[in-house]
């Protein structure tokens, strides 16, 4: 069985490893496209899975303003 995701794991550095910006950093990624984050929570659960690092970290860093 899988460990839980520990989101304070989850930094600038990590890199996206699917979709078109496949192996930009985290932080790139949401400076250069912050709409990003929102594409894609507006898909299907079985698209996003494995998006979900990129999208835990977007809305830590909302929170954090």
């Amino acid at each position: 069985m899988a460990a839980a995701m520990n989101i304070d794991d989850i930094g600038d550095n990590a890199r996206l490893t699917r979709g078109p910006y496949a192996g930009e950093t985290f932080r790139y990624v949401r400076i250069a496209n912050p709409g990003y984050v929102y594409q894609l929570m507006n898909k299907p659960v079985h698209d996003v899975v494995p998006h979900l690092p990129f999208i835990l970290y977007c809305v830590q860093h909302m929170r954090s303003g």
